[in-house]
């Protein structure tokens, strides 16, 4: 459907007249987006669509009817089934793999191939509290109580993760509560150089990384050295939302994901085409997003094979002590 807009135009004496544009006529052909998800915890996922006009108001239709072959360190696993809005195979992907995916649409090969990375490991997590002026906060109880704060709480992480100083890692870190119901505060990453380092290259400035909030941020090992290092990252919020709350106080679960050095570079130039980091909910619920004016590792379209392998660990915040898990 043809998309038309008017474009107002004015004159020194401030007259104006109306001009109608075509739009369709500025419209390149679609382009075949391949989007797979191979993560170690679950089994491989892709999803196949075009690229759509910015002026349509909803996503292209997946293109269905492909026969996807998966081939894992050079033995086909057969052809993926489309269900549920996915093409799935059962292939549960491991550390070291190499995946390719491959089909063919409209006589042309559509294809991408990566390699797993290797599982990361989290040695240990120190927790630090400590109360910090604030400009004040109220809550009010069910019953109409209403409870007044000049502080709010503080809490480092001090996540120690094993490191290979002799090879390229790249990692995304995410914190997410445990509990649905529980409120998180805001997470700030500019307290560690690897963060910092990962927005310069980026070109975004260091009030960005403070934005970057719950959802996580990508990092590489670049600057780690020895065998160990330790990521700083800070959590900060009203006392009400922690320890004596009416869900039984905070309980996170902190993700470290190993990911493939193009899903790396993905997110980032999704970050320099978003400095608002809107995308990060969908990425870390399902691993992809889509991808505009980004890297692509996908031959014969575009999109993204992104490889991750996650670890997880689980914390408890508390306000009277400090805690190693």
């Amino acid at each position: 459907m043809k998309k038309i807009i008017s474009v107002i135009s004015c004159t020194l004496a401030l007259s104006s007249c109306y001009q109608d544009i075509d739009l369709s006529q500025y419209q390149e052909s679609p382009v075949v987006v391949l989007n797979c998800l191979a993560n170690s915890d679950t089994t491989l996922l892709a999803d196949i669509s075009t690229t759509w006009p910015y002026t349509d108001s909803k996503k292209s239709d997946d293109v269905l009817g492909l026969a996807v072959e998966v081939t894992v360190n050079g033995e086909s696993k057969g052809v993926m089934t489309y269900r549920d809005g996915m093409y799935r195979s059962d292939v549960h992907p491991q550390p070291g793999d190499h995946i390719v995916f491959k089909t063919m649409v409209e006589g042309v090969e559509l294809s991408a191939s990566d390699v797993m990375p290797e599982r990361p490991e989290i040695v240990k997590t120190e927790i630090t509290h400590r109360r910090v002026a604030s400009s004040g906060s109220i809550m009010t109880d069910p019953s109409g109580k209403i409870t007044k704060s000049n502080y709010d709480d503080e809490f480092t992480y001090h996540i120690t993760i094993k490191n290979d100083p002799t090879v390229r890692h790249y990692y995304f870190l995410r914190f997410c509560e445990a509990d649905y119901r529980q409120i998180m505060g805001d997470v700030n990453y500019s307290y560690d150089p690897v963060f910092q380092a990962t927005l310069e290259q980026i070109n975004q400035n260091l009030d960005n990384l403070k934005i970057v909030s719950h959802y996580g941020l990508p990092f590489t090992n670049e600057g780690m050295t020895g065998d160990e290092y330790t990521l700083t990252v800070k959590e900060t919020g009203p006392p009400f939302d922690y320890n004596g709350n009416s869900l039984g106080g905070s309980d996170r679960i902190i993700t470290l994901y190993a990911i493939s050095e193009a899903y790396y570079k993905y997110m980032t130039t999704m970050m320099a085409n978003d400095p608002d980091a809107t995308w990060q909910g969908k990425m870390t619920e399902l691993g992809l997003a889509e991808p505009t004016k980004v890297y692509s590792n996908i031959h014969g379209g575009t999109g993204i094979m992104a490889c991750l392998v996650p670890v997880s660990t689980r914390v408890t915040l508390e306000t009277d002590s400090d805690i190693v898990y």
